[in-house]
């Protein structure tokens, strides 16, 4: 019995001493920049053993993108993997995306529409837009002008990708 007790008296502190030698570290995560999002953490823990392994990744919300990681993480890609050695603290940028207007005017004696597909106030950079020129009864299409330069009058749709604010002339 006496020898029963020594030792689980030696286990213990040796249980003790084990768990006191192993360094536990904290991951703060900090998001930055114009636009918002989350970042999420596998595994998920309040502190890290040295040299566990952790999965981040940046989800940004919607009209935001995710930029990049600097701090403990770098890169740009969604999912990085990171080793904590000490405390760590990583950032991660999300930024707005930067949204266009399209400006449609009418020019000449004529009348008519243009319908404009995908129909929106405003479009974020690289979406290509087709506009169809409807000339009314009496009137007839005679082209397109503006920022896209002079098109071709004989064809009533064309399709432009928006990089910046952007006017487009019909003339009728």
């Amino acid at each position: 019995m006496k020898i029963t007790k020594i030792f689980l008296v030696l286990l213990l502190t040796i249980s003790n001493v084990a768990m006191a030698a192993v360094p536990r570290y904290t991951l703060t995560i900090i998001d930055e920049g114009t636009g918002y999002g989350s970042v999420g953490r596998i595994p998920l823990a309040a502190t890290y053993a040295s040299n566990t392994v952790v999965t981040l990744t940046a989800v940004p919300a919607p009209k935001s993108t995710f930029v990049g990681w600097s701090g403990a993480a770098s890169g740009s890609a969604t999912t990085v993997k990171i080793t904590i050695l000490t405390n760590a603290v990583v950032w991660a940028t999300f930024d707005k995306i930067p949204l266009y207007t399209l400006t449609v005017t009418h020019l000449g004696e004529g009348q008519g529409t243009v319908d404009q597909s995908p129909l929106a106030i405003s479009y974020p950079n690289g979406t290509e837009v087709t506009l169809t020129a409807v000339p009314f009864a009496g009137s007839t299409f005679a082209g397109w002008g503006g920022d896209i330069g002079l098109a071709n009058p004989a064809s009533k749709s064309i399709k432009i990708t928006i990089s910046g604010d952007t006017v487009v002339t019909a003339t009728f």
